[in-house]
Parts: structure tokens; C-alpha cells; sequence
């Protein structure tokens, strides 16, 4: 029917033009009711938009101040100042971390955190009280920490960019409401930078990408979030370098499976490579050149194979120029991590007079078989058992004994 309509208007128009000599325009209908309705959709996404700007924009530092005074058992009272001409609504959840390492503290398995008053009206300041006692060991965080404390990390909205703040806590009654210690030998980055690293840098850490385009991509923002960080820091955040060096100690009296011949296990059951990034495609470093040494344990991938298998990465080594090294205002920047290399001393295993090498698999994971577990979780063809597990841990253990990694490390440029 309508195709039918369609040639007799044709047919009519055709008619017109040769009876008249005269060219058929009839004027053009505006489509009112279609342009109504885009009016009104635009004029709705616009104020959602101007409506969530408003909502969940960032509020800068000099808007927001919030300090935090230990009441005991767990309960913290949180002084807010919200200075902006925003309403802030702080959700009912926090992560609790460790100022010089910025490791998250793990709370209780079934453990929940107790807010009160969590809405701030714009230029007004208030108390927001945070109790800890149904969701952390309270008796450990009143441990003191002399020169260190712990921080909050609080949220508007999910702890996206631009969403979180920190707030510095003392549970310690030595160290109760003192200020961090002056920079010194062993102090860290200043309290601003840590916290641009840390808002800037986290969230890749927290959601790592899984397929591999996406984990391209991912690698490609996150050293741009790196450049911030770095330029922030003014020329102090150094690069790690990537000597021709490979750990060649291998014990022949070693055992890490003893279904594998003696003099065999590190060639069937190990396998070390120079990497950008961790198992999860985060970048190692900073700078996009930056290599990590990293030591696997193989994993079979059916029952009975004692030659290859699965990798799994256990120990991560990064070297440095000495120079760098032994600079008081140099900065490494590891795995999301901004770090002085005063702080890194512990992890020093090996130096020669060019470079100094530190064990830096902390950063990457602290539990063993909770990472081991994330790792073969990405395998579908893994044969892993009791023995298998062990053996993952005979070679964490031999590869991060420091007296094993001090003379560990071979040049191979001078072979």
C-alpha cells in the first residue's frame, strides 16, 4: 500500500511539472514532533550531566580537610571541613593502609566497618566517627609505629579518580596526633606526592584488564598516569636499568621436586626472564623501557610431566645505576608504588660498583598462595596439586634467600 501511494505521487508530480512547465517543490515539513523530542532528550542528558558534575566532581585540596583523632576501641572521630559549594556524601566503606609501604591492611573475613553522619552541606565542617572494631584487629593497629602511621582512604563514589581522599590516622598513644618525621635518611616522598601516586595509580593496580588488547591499552594509560606522577615529582623519579645480568647459582644438591633427577631441577622446573610487566599486565616501572628479572617456578600441565609446564612468576629483581641508588632525592617508582631508595634498603640483595639490585617481589604480592591461586586462575589446562604447591614454595624460598641471591648474579655482557 504504501509503495503503491509512493508512484502515485510520483505519477502526479511528473503530471504537474509538464501541464504547468513548471518545476513540483512543495514545501518542506518541518518534522516539529521529531525535533520536540530531541529538544527535550538534549535538554534531559544536559541537566543529568551538569547534575552529575555537580555531584560527583572532584573537590581540590584546598575545599576539603580532614584530620582524624583516635578515640580508642577502635572508634576514630574524622574532622571534615568541606569548604566547596558541593554537598559531600562519603560512602559507608574505606580501605585502611600503611603510610611508608601503602599496603592495604586486610580487614576481618566478616568483618564490617561502622559510619556515622557521612553528609557534609557545602562550606561546613562536622564529624564523621569510623569504628574499626567489627572489621580489624584493633590490639595490632595500636602496635606503635615510630616514624610511620596509617591512613584512610575514603570515597564519594567508588574510589574513582578525583573521588577519594586520604586522612591520616595514629592508633599508637605514642604516636598519637604527631606529625610524620621530617625528611630525613629514611624518610619517604612527600605526603602530597605519595597521594597523587596513590589516587592516580591504585585503580589500575584494583582492576587489572584480562584480555590482551585490552591489557595493550591499559599498559598505554597507566605509564600516562605515570608521566603525572614523574612530573609532579620534578626530575627526582629515576629508571631502572636492564643489565645483561641472569641469576646462574644453581645448587646441585637443591631439591625442589624430588620427582625430578637432583642435578635437573632448575632447567626442568625454573625459568627467568627479563619483563615490562607483572602476570597481570601491569607495568613493572614507571618509564616504559623499564625491565623487572623475573624468576617462575613451572607448574605441570598434565598429570606426571616433570619437564615444563605453566609459569608462575615468584620473585621479581630490579637493578639500578649506583649513582641513582645512592641519590637522597631520587625516587623509584614500582608497580604504583613512589618510593625513596632509603626506603628500599631492606631489599637490597646485591650490588656491585655499577648497579645495586633489590627484591622487589613485595610490592607485587606478599601472600604466595593467594597469588599463586589469582595466576593459575587465568590457566585452564593446569594440573596442580599438593606437590605442585610445594614445589612453588621450595622456589620462592630459594630464589629470596639473601644469602643464595648475594653472589647469585652473573654479567653475561663479560662472557
Amino acid at each position: 500500500m504504501e509503495h503503491f501511494t509512493h508512484q502515485r505521487q510520483v505519477s502526479i508530480e511528473a503530471r504537474f511539472c509538464q501541464k504547468a512547465g513548471l518545476p513540483f517543490s512543495p514545501r518542506q515539513r518541518r518534522p516539529v514532533r521529531t525535533v520536540l523530542v530531541l529538544a527535550a532528550v538534549l535538554a534531559c542528558l544536559l541537566s543529568l550531566t551538569v547534575f552529575a558534575a555537580s555531584l560527583f566532581s572532584p573537590l581540590s585540596g584546598d575545599e576539603l580537610s580532614l584530620s582524624a583523632q583516635y578515640q580508642g576501641a577502635g572508634v576514630v572521630a574524622v574532622t571534615v571541613e568541606n569548604g566547596s559549594d558541593k554537598v559531600l556524601t562519603f560512602q559507608p566503606q574505606l580501605k585502611l593502609l600503611r603510610w611508608s609501604t601503602a599496603q592495604e591492611v586486610e580487614p576481618l573475613s566478616d568483618g564490617t566497618v561502622q559510619f556515622e553522619n557521612l553528609r557534609f552541606a557545602p562550606h561546613s565542617s562536622g564529624v564523621m566517627t569510623v569504628d574499626l572494631s567489627g572489621a580489624y584487629d584493633v590490639t595490632a593497629l595500636e602496635e606503635p609505629l615510630p616514624g610511620d602511621h596509617y591512613y584512610f582512604l575514603l570515597t564519594n563514589q567508588d574510589f574513582v579518580f578525583g573521588q577519594d581522599w586520604i586522612c591520616s590516622v595514629w592508633f599508637s598513644d605514642g604516636d598519637e596526633g604527631s606529625e610524620p618525621l621530617p625528611p630525613a635518611e629514611t624518610s619517604g616522598p612527600d605526603e602530597a606526592l605519595t597521594a597523587q601516586a596513590e589516587v592516580l595509580l591504585r585503580p589500575f593496580l584494583e582492576n587489572p584488564a584480562t584480555d590482551p588488547d585490552t591489557r595493550r591499552q591499559q599498559a598505554q594509560d597507566y605509564w600516562a598516569a605515570c608521566q603525572e606522577v614523574m612530573a609532579a615529582a620534578e626530575g627526582r623519579v629515576v629508571s631502572s636499568v636492564s643489565p645483561m645480568m641472569a641469576f646462574s647459582k644453581e645448587d646441585p644438591t637443591v631439591v625442589f621436586d624430588n620427582t625430578v633427577p637432583a642435578g635437573e631441577q632448575f632447567q626442568r622446573l625454573t625459568f627467568q626472564t627479563w619483563t615490562l610487566w607483572d602476570s597481570f599486565g601491569i607495568p613493572v616501572g614507571g618509564y616504559a623501557a623499564e625491565h623487572a628479572l623475573e624468576i617462575s617456578g613451572l607448574v605441570p600441565q598434565y598429570q606426571g610431566q616433570t619437564d615444563g609446564g605453566a609459569a608462575v612468576p615468584l620473585c621479581y629483581f630490579m637493578f639500578y645505576d649506583r649513582a641513582d641508588a645512592e641519590d637522597p632525592e631520587a625516587l623509584a617508582l614500582i608497580r604504583g608504588r613512589l618510593l625513596t631508595f632509603s626506603q628500599l634498603e631492606d631489599a637490597k640483595v646485591w650490588e656491585d660498583g655499577q648497579y645495586v639490585c633489590y627484591d622487589v617481589t613485595d610490592l607485587f604480592y606478599t601472600d604466595l598462595s593467594r597469588h599463586v591461586e589469582s595466576i593459575l586462575s587465568q590457566y585452564t589446562d593446569v594440573c596442580m596439586d599438593d606437590q605442585a604447591a610445594a614445589r612453588l614454595e621450595a622456589i620462592a624460598a630459594y630464589y629470596r634467600d639473601r644469602e643464595v641471591v648475594r653472589d647469585g648474579f652473573t654479567d653475561l655482557s663479560s662472557r
